[in-house]
């Protein structure tokens, strides 16, 4: 009787491991597709995590809100529309001294989707409610935004939403169309 006890409890301890090898599985999983975006649009998120860096060039105002300034950024290569926004609100860098940002604080990247050469930038609420910055500001605001997203391939103009809903001014500017860069601001 223990003899048929033993060798049962061997064989179900036998078939246990065997299952489980089985089922734990030295199978690699398979990749996973990511979701197919809409005909011919691209989102980029901001907060995906990143592979890689590239160096890209992005504008800032110069000291009397006159004319852009370049700037080097590293943003991250798989989402290089998304990094250079988060750059911009970013602002300049402690060592950029003759540079000034141009957009005001707390303004939040909410997404940036790329579609037939046009990237729509949406950011948080606070981009209006707290824009003071008249009519130079909003000048600098615009084009350091689409001056800057127009150094990417196949970026030819910007539109700007809040909160998912498009903007149609910051106060001055007519802002319904989408945006094309204005090379003619920048001053090196």
């Amino acid at each position: 009787m223990r003899l048929r006890f033993a060798v049962a409890a061997l064989l179900l301890v036998g078939l246990a491991l065997a299952a489980g090898c089985r089922a734990g599985g030295s199978r690699a999983p398979g990749p996973t597709a990511p979701p197919a975006p809409g005909a011919g649009e691209v989102r980029e998120e901001p907060q995906a995590p990143a592979q890689k860096n590239r160096t890209v060039t992005v504008y800032f105002a110069d000291a009397q809100a006159m004319y852009l300034r370049p700037a080097r950024r590293e943003v991250p290569a798989d989402r290089p529309a998304a990094g250079i926004v988060l750059a911009l609100l970013a602002g300049p860098t402690a060592e950029e001294k003759d540079l000034r940002p141009t957009f005001p604080p707390g303004t939040q990247l909410r997404g940036v989707t790329l579609a037939g050469g046009v990237a729509t930038v949406d950011f948080s609420a606070d981009l209006q409610k707290n824009f003071g910055g008249g009519s130079a500001g909003e000048l600098m605001l615009v084009y350091s935004l689409a001056n800057s997203l127009a150094e990417l391939p196949g970026i030819t103009a910007v539109r700007l939403t809040v909160e998912g809903r498009p903007l149609e001014t910051l106060g001055h500017m007519d802002l319904t169309e989408p945006v094309a860069p204005r090379p003619d601001l920048v001053r090196r």
